[in-house]
């Protein structure tokens, strides 16, 4: 019986790795994200930031060590501002956007 438990506490472990799958910056530019200065992503809890364009839209982009520990309070902060107008989220990922088609782009990370 305690075999089983721990097959199946290993197997909801390893299910639950597969859906949070933590993106890179490699995985954004594949997308047609290209990088630009490299931001102080270390004051918002970022593990890396990037100023950047994707569709000639200017954009930040941050990645985290994973989705909860995006630090919403500062997008909320900034978009819809003057210099941002918008903000999303996917997975580890958070970006500020200038334009309206980068959030889409976020999207389409698998």
């Amino acid at each position: 019986m305690f075999k089983f438990f721990l097959v199946l506490i290993f197997t909801l472990l390893s299910v639950s790795k597969t859906f949070s799958k933590e993106f890179k910056v490699a995985d954004f530019e594949k997308l047609g994200f290209f990088k630009g200065d490299q931001k102080w992503f270390q004051m918002i809890g970022a593990i890396d930031g990037w100023i950047g364009k994707i569709n000639d839209e200017v954009i930040e982009v941050y990645f985290f060590k994973n989705k909860r520990k995006i630090n919403r309070e500062f997008f909320e902060s900034m978009a819809p501002g003057d210099t941002w107008k918008n903000w999303c989220e996917k997975g580890n990922v958070a970006l500020i956007t200038k334009g309206d088609t980068a959030c889409s782009y976020l999207k389409k990370l698998k």
